[in-house]
């Protein structure tokens, strides 16, 4: 099971936003009630312009389930089970895309792909 958990994700975007935005990103973070959360850095055109899709993501998504299409069209989530490995990096920008069991080895390969992006 993981060593953290969303609190840590949230707690980390607080500390690293005003870095991020001196370095010209522009950072969101984003939660659900799945337990699903995520830092996402776009990139910022010349224009002052955010992108549409994120350059990187480090997420946590503590829970993998299958979703049902239903008989009205809808969507139903079902057959939920703890992730071994509920940490993630990912992104076009990515140099490090992958899973982890462990919070702090997941930022360490988010940080280092921020670096390799400067």
């Amino acid at each position: 099971m993981s060593d953290a958990d969303v609190s840590d994700l949230i707690w980390y975007h607080q500390s690293i936003s005003d870095k991020m935005r001196e370095r010209g990103w522009h950072i969101e973070l984003h939660y659900d009630d799945l337990g699903r959360c995520s830092i996402e850095l776009f990139d910022v055109t010349k224009h002052g312009e955010v992108r549409k899709h994120p350059a990187i993501t480090f997420g946590f998504e503590p829970l993998s389930y299958k979703a049902l299409a239903m008989p009205d069209g809808g969507v139903m989530n079902v057959d939920f089970k703890p992730r071994r490995r509920p940490w993630s990096v990912s992104g076009k920008r990515a140099a490090a895309t992958g899973t982890w069991s462990s919070f702090d080895k997941a930022r360490i390969a988010f940080e280092e792909t921020i670096e390799a992006t400067l």
